[in-house]
């Protein structure tokens, strides 16, 4: 798996350098789906840990935070903004979830909380 994680992670670098090269913003020139996709890569590497691969929290992450919930948890992404889910990631949650503000651009930070949201039950209209 880190294998997978390390080669989607340098295409990624690549592409995004490109696109700086040719003076376009990182994630405008993305679509949604390619925006999911870099999303996916960082919350494997960020998040991934206690989250759990699929949004849902690993059994030592549970053990250690009993109050975690699955992002699949009804009603639970649907509550939530991207930019509330990104200033989650932006400032952390106490001692516990590290803040990635030094660490990951908003874009980033964004591109996590679309992955995340992709994760929960689709919105009822």
């Amino acid at each position: 798996m880190m294998q997978v994680v390390a080669v989607a992670e340098a295409t990624l670098k690549r592409w995004f350098v490109g696109l700086a090269a040719a003076g376009m913003p990182f994630l405008a020139a993305l679509t949604p789906a390619q925006q999911a996709s870099e999303g996916q890569v960082l919350y494997v590497k960020y998040c991934a840990a206690c989250h759990g691969q699929k949004g849902t929290p690993t059994r030592s992450a549970l053990a250690q935070w009993p109050q975690l919930r699955p992002f699949s948890e009804p009603g639970f992404v649907q509550a939530r903004s991207d930019d509330s889910i990104a200033a989650v990631t932006h400032s952390g949650v106490g001692k516990d979830m590290p803040a990635r503000k030094d660490t990951l651009t908003r874009e980033q930070m964004l591109a996590i909380a679309r992955y995340v949201r992709s994760l929960g039950p689709p919105a009822v209209p």
